[in-house]
């Protein structure tokens, strides 16, 4: 049986308007995460996917974009989006997809429930580490 991945494609100030919602940065040597600062939230829509999932939590999303419309704030490194199954975009536009490789938003279960739109179901995973804890 393939692995699903749920999406979000949403505007970011849209979703860390939402109480509990906020990206953070995960030192995976440390397993340290650290809330970033509101400056990374630009009002541009960002496609999200779902990494990990702590049951009665929530769950952690790592933010994608096209090359060029990447989030100029996102901390370095920046890679390529690299996925496990066809459902998961690593061209946008026709551009590479890129992502932050530490840097993650936390969405709370109750959160997911309440958005305007469901979240989409797509064939395969990101690859990657995550974070494995609640912030």
């Amino acid at each position: 049986m393939a692995s699903t991945t749920r999406s979000l494609y949403i505007i970011d100030s849209f979703l860390a308007g939402f109480k509990g919602v906020a990206p953070y940065v995960y030192n995976a040597s440390r397993r340290e995460i650290t809330r970033v600062k509101d400056s990374l939230i630009t009002g541009l829509a960002v496609q999200y996917y779902e990494v990990a999932i702590l049951n009665g939590k929530g769950s952690w999303w790592a933010p994608t974009a096209a090359a060029s419309m990447k989030n100029l704030a996102w901390p370095d490194p920046v890679v390529p989006v690299l996925a496990e199954g066809n459902g998961i975009w690593t061209q946008l536009y026709g551009e590479s997809a890129l992502r932050p490789q530490n840097l993650f938003w936390w969405i709370p279960d109750t959160v997911l429930s309440t958005l305007p739109i469901t979240p989409a179901i797509n064939q395969g995973q990101l690859s990657g580490s995550w974070p494995p804890i609640a912030p």
